[in-house]
């Protein structure tokens, strides 16, 4: 039989005493790239699921207010939910200048040079410690971990150091012009316009809140856990299990903060960072799962990998006879966490099943691929 996929043409018993057989020779084998791994008996930890909402994380929310009184145009092409970029102008400012607003104007400038100097500060601090941490990951002694936070800790300061360096921009400017200059106030970094709090053509005073844009892609997952449990989990093995929200699990990395309980409830918040978003929207209410610290039973585990679907969602396995021959043989898998899919059947204890290249073995027999 000659396989359009492959182009390997092996022989096929079809018979009836040999169906779900496959015999091919070591050379089809070694193009295939087959692989093998013996089912074991593993100790199977349990995950616990808990409430969970999707929040932005600190750094992706910019907020936004008058430097000082006037009226404020909003661009007139911006709406609420639209997309951002940065740089992109997002109002203007006409100033209403009197004396006393003048008086403040030169105070505030003074206060703000003060808050650029210490930002530059905080920005040069931050990354000397992100280089640092990229360089001993980079030298096998660091963690990847280390260099997350650093870079998140970065993206912080310097987005306040910009927001403070536009506003002094628009302060020296008002100083300079007065009541005769029209000041534009511009997106610091990309994103969603997530509130709009005032009408366009408005008078408002100086501090006052204009709107706020959120990065969509920085988003935090705040899990809520009863404290009594917390020292039996493995908060650092947490994940989202949620067919709706995406076909594969999205895996999760605990953010190390100050511990911290709901005001309502009592409960514990753990804080997670998502890698991957999927679906997920701020605000969303979702569930996560977090692995147990005792295990719970032994079970017979094998590499997901190792499951071949047929057209009907049926779960196959193939195992290995001898060096040239594999039986297809019909499984159901009852949990599946990672990597691993557990399944109900003591018999094959011990045997091999094929780990790399069954979905390559799966075509070849019947002919049927996704």
């Amino acid at each position: 039989m000659l396989c359009p996929v492959f182009g390997i043409s092996e022989t096929i018993s079809v018979n009836e005493n040999q169906f779900n057989q496959v015999a091919l020779s070591s050379n089809a084998i070694k193009k295939l790239g087959l692989d093998v791994q013996e089912i074991r008996l593993a100790k199977a930890l349990s995950s616990k699921l808990y409430p969970a909402q999707i929040g932005y994380a600190p750094q992706a929310l910019t907020h936004y207010i008058t430097p000082f009184s006037g009226y404020v145009e909003l661009n007139a092409k911006l709406h609420l939910g639209d997309q951002v970029k940065a740089g992109q102008t997002l109002f203007k400012i006409k100033p209403v200048v009197t004396p006393e607003t003048r008086l403040s104007l030169l105070t505030n400038l003074s206060d703000t040079e003060g808050q650029l100097k210490s930002s530059h500060e905080q920005v040069e601090a931050n990354r000397l410690v992100f280089n640092r941490a990229r360089q001993l990951l980079l030298q096998h002694v660091g963690s990847q971990k280390n260099v997350d936070d650093a870079q998140a800790n970065l993206a912080i300061a310097e987005t306040n150091f910009n927001t403070i360096k536009q506003k002094q921009s628009l302060l020296k400017q008002a100083v300079a012009d007065g009541a005769s200059g029209v000041y534009e106030i511009k997106a610091a970094k990309e994103g969603v316009i997530t509130h709009l709090n005032f009408t366009s053509g408005q008078l408002l005073g100086a501090g006052s809140q204009l709107m706020d844009i959120g990065s969509t892609n920085q988003l935090l997952v705040t899990v809520f856990v009863p404290q009594a449990q917390i020292k039996n989990l493995q908060l650092n093995d947490a994940w989202i299990a949620d067919r709706d929200i995406s076909d594969k699990e999205i895996p999760l990395k605990k953010i190390l903060l100050p511990p911290e309980a709901d005001l309502q409830t009592g409960l514990r918040k753990v804080i997670y960072a998502a890698s991957q978003m999927g679906e997920l929207a701020a605000m969303q209410k979702i569930s996560v799962n977090i692995l147990e610290r005792e295990p719970t039973q032994m079970v017979l585990g094998l590499p997901c990998s190792a499951i071949v679907l047929d057209m009907y969602g049926g779960e196959w396995i193939y195992l290995k006879e001898d060096k040239t021959h594999f039986r297809r043989e019909r499984v159901f898998v009852s949990d599946n966490t990672s990597h691993t899919c557990v399944v109900n059947k003591p018999h094959l204890q011990g045997r091999f099943v094929v780990s790399h290249g069954a979905q390559e073995l799966f075509a070849l027999e019947t002919g049927y691929t996704h």
